[in-house]
């Protein structure tokens, strides 16, 4: 009965868990999911499951298909000018 009781104590503890706490770049929400924190524009500063990597600055692309009339340059991270850096955004 003892034993039974710490298992339960212990798939209890482990199942309210964020992936790798949110890196400490976001909050642990619903259904134990992360949501990455903001830049003070709206943009997410950290992406991934757990909030690890960082997004790098939006930008209106320099190269990009018309999807639309006079919609040729979305906004895109770093402008669509190379890769971004996820490790130091």
């Amino acid at each position: 009965m003892f034993k039974s009781v710490i298992v339960a104590a212990l798939i209890a503890s482990v199942s309210a868990y964020c992936p790798n706490g949110c890196s400490g770049h976001g909050s642990c929400g619903a259904n134990d999911k992360c949501t990455c924190y903001d830049r003070p524009n709206g943009d997410p500063a950290w992406t991934e499951h757990d909030c690890s990597l960082r997004t790098c600055p939006k930008g209106l692309a320099w190269a990009a298909t018309a999807v639309a009339a006079n919609d040729a340059h979305p906004s895109v991270e770093c402008s669509n000018k190379g890769a971004c850096d996820r490790k130091s955004g």
